[in-house]
């Protein structure tokens, strides 16, 4: 009898949905569909897809977003790279939440309820609980107790510095051993060298107390002034000469929304052919990594890329490869001990 009025159900059109639903909403069936069923539940499509109504039947299609809400292009595989401290991995389920924003959540698995994670800036706990401790030769960050990256990590029997909030390595400092970390931050850093300059035309760099960067740098002999990330980059397209040039609220252009972004897509993308890029996410209309070489200058797309079996054109030098976060660390490792 229940078997029965489940497959009534779906002949009219309404699908059964289970707590673990994901993000995104299903587009409008249309009046009239095919009659087959291929998933009975959001957790039964892959990736982002959802099982939606086709009219008649259900199927896994890809989701859209609620009315005025943006939809940004995230990678799927950004649930690679993270996981969930303090929770088993068997207990929960990501999802890339990408309305408006483009950022990991969590569910439990059981219940459908969300899962407090932590604040999505805790890079290092959440790369940590992501990784098997049991498998030979993975890489596992060292955190501090309030989310950072230890300042010193190792792996392979060799050590180096990182940064503490991204936990990017600097491979200039490997050792086997333990490795002479700067003291100095890297505004304070840049001004130091500014201050070795002649005074006329010269631009030093303001830093905050804690000597990070400020969010707006202003330049006295142009009279120009800019936003800048935490590492002192420019985000190109907010110079002005209005000295109430707002960065804190937000870092995009004018007339272009800035978005929520996580950190850890750095981690899913690689710049070949550019061996000293840095990356960062660009949040301005979308959630994007870019690259920039030693220079700050940001490294333009279209390159040729051969391969052995065929010569392809593709249009970018930067593009998503899957799991290389440890394999940076490897390779870098690597190319100290050669």
């Amino acid at each position: 009898m229940m078997q029965k009025l489940f497959v009534l159900a779906l002949l009219l059109g309404q699908v059964y949905i289970s707590t673990t639903e994901k993000v995104g909403i299903c587009k409008p069936a249309p009046a009239f569909g095919p009659c087959v069923i291929t998933c009975g539940a959001d957790e039964d499509c892959d990736g982002i897809h959802k099982c939606c109504s086709n009219g008649c039947g259900a199927w896994c299609s890809e989701p859209t977003c609620p009315l005025k809400q943006t939809k940004v292009d995230c990678p799927a595989s950004l649930c690679n790279y993270v996981g969930c401290p303090g929770k088993p991995q068997e207990s929960v389920q990501c999802s890339v939440d990408f309305c408006n924003q483009c950022i990991v959540s969590f569910r439990n698995v059981t219940t459908g309820d969300p899962v407090d994670c932590g604040p999505v800036e805790t890079l290092c706990p959440r790369m940590l609980s992501s990784t098997n401790q049991h498998l030979l030769g993975q890489y596992r960050p060292k955190c501090d107790k309030y989310g950072a990256f230890e300042k010193i990590q190792c792996h392979e029997g060799y050590c180096f510095c990182v940064d503490t909030r991204s936990g990017v390595p600097d491979m200039s400092t490997s050792v086997r051993g333990t490795p002479k970390c700067p003291e100095k931050t890297l505004c304070q850093k840049q001004v130091d060298e500014a201050m070795k300059l002649p005074p006329i035309g010269r631009f030093v760099p303001q830093c905050k107390s804690d000597g990070s960067f400020q969010e707006k740098r202003y330049h006295l002999s142009t009279g120009q002034c800019w936003c800048v990330d935490s590492y002192g980059r420019e985000w190109f397209g907010t110079r002005s000469h209005s000295p109430t040039l707002d960065c804190t609220a937000s870092v995009c252009p004018s007339g272009v929304t800035q978005l929520k972004c996580d950190p850890v897509l750095c981690h899913t993308a690689k710049c070949p052919g550019y061996e000293k890029a840095s990356c960062r996410v660009n949040p301005c209309g979308q959630c994007k990594p870019e690259f920039l070489d030693q220079y700050n200058r940001q490294i333009k797309y279209a390159t040729t890329c051969t391969t052995d079996e065929r010569r392809e054109e593709v249009d970018t030098s930067c593009w998503t490869l899957i799991r290389i976060t440890e394999d940076l660390y490897r390779l870098a490792t690597k190319k100290v001990m050669t």
